[in-house]
């Protein structure tokens, strides 16, 4: 189903066992009405290529799908703009997913509840949803949006809210979100590198990580934040502004509300001015 494969209506594959790789890439998948691909609950030993120049009109489905290598979906096009581009729920992908390179999906992509043995790469890549999450994600180790684009003004452009990320997230270097970028409960075992990146939600917070653990750092240096940045109850190894670790008081553009932890004291983020006080009374934190 590659190379210039094309076809109009579902094409399912429900519960398939696939030795090696599902291989469409620069397949046209077209079903506007409903779904253009299904492979609901399927076993694939090898990778899945939706990738070079794949398209698809019609939501994508993997949700329960077991992927024993990457799932490929860079240059390609996901389209569905009135519900999901692409779904993945509860799938067991042994590799990486690469969602970048000129992916452009229409629609939410959502990957709730799955486990990624590596990284989610979403460099160079665009996300547009204007009626929900343009990305919803749980994710096993990196999440790199270096240069993406996540747009949904009227909601969160991208939630991973209680996600599980072994190493970094990388919110910088052109990254932009137009909508609440959320990561309540989120558990990130390196640092939170916003870097460069732009975070607009002028209406609410523009970066939400209340209740986040973040074990390393909290980068904030040349970001722009039009909007709050909620650290509600977080517990934050350092704020960062750059290599030199500098305490940022207050962050770039915005301000900070809550109390959180960082480096094992309490502080309390105004939210009128951004300003940081240390907490002299510890405050109950969940967990």
């Amino acid at each position: 189903m590659n190379n210039g494969f094309s076809a109009t209506g579902e094409i399912r594959l429900l519960g398939a066992t696939i030795g090696g790789d599902l291989d469409c890439f620069k397949g046209n998948f077209t079903n506007e009405s409903g779904d253009a691909l299904s492979v609901d609950g399927s076993k694939i030993a090898g990778s899945c290529f939706f990738n070079d120049g794949f398209t698809a009109k019609g939501e994508v489905r993997l949700p329960g799908a077991t992927i024993g290598g990457n799932l490929e979906c860079s240059k390609a096009s996901f389209t569905n703009e009135h519900g999901k581009a692409l779904s993945a729920d509860r799938s067991k992908i042994a590799g990486s997913c690469f969602f970048g390179n000129g992916f452009t999906a229409k629609g939410q992509v959502r990957l709730l509840g799955a486990a990624i043995g590596s990284n989610l790469d979403c460099s160079n890549a665009s996300f547009t949803n204007e009626s929900g999450d343009a990305l919803s994600a749980a994710i096993g180790s990196n999440l790199d949006c270096s240069n993406a684009s996540f747009t949904n003004e009227s909601g969160d452009a991208l939630s991973a809210d209680s996600s599980r990320i072994a190493g970094s997230c990388f919110f910088g270097n052109g990254f932009t979100a137009k909508g609440q970028v959320r990561l309540l409960g989120a558990t990130i075992g390196g640092d939170l590198d916003c870097s460069e990146g732009s975070f607009t939600n002028e209406s609410g917070a523009a970066l939400n990580a209340e209740a986040c653990t973040i074990k390393s750092g909290l980068i904030l240096r040349a970001a722009t934040i039009r909007g709050a940045i909620n650290l509600g109850v977080a517990r934050v190894g350092t704020l960062a502004d750059g290599a030199a670790e500098e305490m940022v008081t207050p962050p770039p553009v915005g301000t900070m509300a809550g109390i959180f932890t960082m480096a094992g004291i309490f502080w309390m983020a105004s939210p009128m001015t951004g300003s940081l006080a240390p907490v002299t009374r510890k405050p109950a934190l969940p967990g």
